[in-house]
């Protein structure tokens, strides 16, 4: 974390990475995905998934700064994290944590707790999704065999 600290926090232009991980935790590669300016940064979600998958990451670890030095997540960046951990319960990579560098500090997204909210929001979606595609199914099965009792 170190290194990646003091390799970013200087940085004029917004970059995000990637640290993909094997099944054990240990880094298989890091990435420069994106570099954006001042302001921001344009990510493609699609280049994301090809990546990680490319790299046949068990896990992945996202990062990137804040040229302003205030490493507070946007509203862009909270969206965007909960995402990328919606992305990784789909395509079954675990994603650890993303880290926002800004000056002298840093904001983690699992040492806040907020990783773990969005695994459950995914299994709150997903659990809701069977129960109401079971319902769905259940007024089915009523209505095709009030159909054959005719």
């Amino acid at each position: 974390m170190c290194l990646l600290y003091y390799s970013m926090r200087d940085l004029k232009k917004e970059v995000f990475k990637a640290i993909y991980l094997n099944s054990r935790n240990q880094i298989i590669d890091t990435e420069d995905l994106f570099e954006g300016t001042l302001e921001g940064i344009p990510i493609r979600p699609r280049e994301i998934v090809e990546s990680v998958i490319k790299h046949n990451a068990a896990a992945v670890i996202f990062v990137h700064n804040h040229p302003s030095g205030d490493p507070t997540p946007s509203k862009s960046d909270t969206r965007f994290t909960r995402d990328l951990v919606f992305m990784g319960n789909i395509i079954e990579v675990k994603v650890l944590d993303h880290i926002i560098i800004g000056g002298n500090k840093y904001f983690s997204f699992a040492d806040e707790g907020l990783i773990a909210k969005y695994e459950d929001n995914f299994l709150n979606l997903k659990i809701k999704g069977v129960f109401d595609s079971g319902a769905g199914h259940q007024r089915y099965l009523r209505k095709v065999s009030t159909l054959h009792t005719n």
